[in-house]
């Protein structure tokens, strides 16, 4: 028994998170209907646990050293291979929150030089937390370390597990270099990594993924949890549809998208951001 405590105490920049349910996924050209909420979510939760948990996103989370937990728009997911709850997540750094005076005023770092501002800074860590139970946590590191990858802004981890290849895969949202945050966004891609283990380093394999609307925004991976092929998705909004969300079927290998060879289109409105995928009642 899981309970999210959800009260937000966040700028919206921060923590805009919104749901897209759907009776089916992407085939071709297949159309979805939709269903739009606001929801949190820490993440596809599938194991059974025997004590009730509540997870809350109010209360400071600390690790088993008694250390604030910097993780942020990540993922949690049960590793039978490690045998624990594997959290992935952004490290923003001994960053604090400022606001400002143009619009948005909770992200004034959008307008700042490249790579300086808070929550827009290139010394981003992809922090891994395990835990055996939802409960105690410890901090693994930084799997994703600055010296390894190119250049950049990066936000939102999320990373799979992919049996066949015996390989974790982590996707995660790209902004190259540019005078400003708000000059990069129309050129914002997602990149991908993976690692034999949970802990890497994770390398690159895919720069910039082929996705059909340019300028990628807030995202998510699935794998389809009824694919005997072990079929994976992707949720995005993207700066060149005005964050309208998309889905698409990743590669076989999970390592990029199949664009506009298989997309639903624009599934909501305009301005959403941050779709997350789960499956109810038996469908994806």
């Amino acid at each position: 028994h899981i309970t999210f405590s959800c009260r937000s105490r966040r700028p919206a920049c921060l923590l805009c998170t919104r749901a897209v349910a759907s009776s089916s996924l992407p085939s071709g050209n297949m159309t979805m209907t939709t269903a739009c909420r606001f929801v949190f979510m820490l993440g596809l939760v599938s194991r059974s646990l025997t004590a009730k948990v509540t997870v809350s996103n109010v209360e400071p989370r600390t690790d088993v050293n008694g250390q604030l937990m910097d993780i942020h728009d990540g993922n949690v997911f049960w590793d039978a291979a490690e045998g624990s709850w594997l959290w992935y997540g952004m490290g923003y750094t001994n960053c604090t929150l400022e606001t400002g005076v143009i619009p948005p005023r909770d992200c004034p770092g959008i307008y700042r030089k490249f790579g300086e501002g808070c929550g827009f800074r290139a010394d981003h860590q992809v922090n891994l937390y395990s835990s055996p139970d939802l409960v105690t946590w410890t901090y693994l590191g930084d799997v994703y370390p600055q010296g390894g990858r190119p250049e950049g802004i990066y936000f939102r981890p999320k990373v799979l597990y992919n049996p066949k290849a015996e390989e974790y895969v982590l996707w995660i949202n790209y902004l190259p270099p540019a005078f400003n945050p708000l000059k990069s966004y129309p050129d914002a891609t997602f990149a991908v990594a993976t690692s034999k283990t949970a802990a890497g380093p994770f390398e690159v394999v895919t720069p910039s993924v082929s996705i059909a609307n340019p300028g990628g925004g807030d995202f998510t991976v699935m794998v389809d949890p009824n694919s005997d092929e072990g079929t994976a998705y992707l949720a995005y909004d993207a700066w060149s549809n005005s964050h309208s969300v998309v889905i698409e079927q990743l590669t076989d290998d999970w390592h990029n998208s199949l664009g506009n060879v298989s997309t639903t289109g624009s599934l909501s409105e305009e301005k959403n951001e941050a779709p997350i995928l789960f499956e109810q009642i038996g469908r994806a």
